[in-house]
């Protein structure tokens, strides 16, 4: 069986998740991670909306089944220090009534060990889903009359 140590913060923060439907595609083969793909609007009714180049994208917002949990993992290593002396802190045998001892089964002194853990940091109770396709945005230049 497999144990975690979670620890949350009082107060994580809420993220929310986007979802686009279908590829996103670049003129030129250029890596996405990291960029700014687009601009992302609500309206007055909560409606997203994402604009990316010159195609308008509507979405909605649904509420996640179960939520996803964002999480930092830290480990932490101790170490047991002993100099041979018995006393508080020390390795000191213990009988067991089956005649060995106990003193070796513990750590050993100068062995270190680490503890992992994971804070929560944030959750996910939302997402935004864009799955219609995208509507072309056309602007008109200087119309005379």
């Amino acid at each position: 069986m497999v144990q975690l140590v979670l620890r949350i913060r009082d107060e994580p923060d809420e993220w929310g998740l986007v979802e686009l439907q279908g590829k996103l595609e670049t003129r030129d083969d250029v890596e996405l991670e990291g960029l700014d793909i687009g601009d992302l609007h609500f309206d007055a009714k909560g409606t997203p909306y994402l604009i990316v180049g010159h195609h308008l994208l509507t979405g909605k917002v649904v509420k996640l089944e179960r939520p996803l949990a964002i999480m930092d993992k830290t480990t932490s290593r101790t170490r047991t220090d002993n100099d041979g002396e018995d006393g508080p802190g020390g390795d000191v045998p213990m009988d067991t009534g089956d005649g060995s001892s106990s003193a070796g089964d513990g750590p050993q002194p100068g062995s270190s060990s680490a503890a992992t853990e994971y804070l929560i940091t944030a959750v996910i109770r939302r997402k935004v889903i864009f799955k219609i396709r995208p509507k072309p945005i056309v602007t008109r230049k200087g119309v005379k009359k």
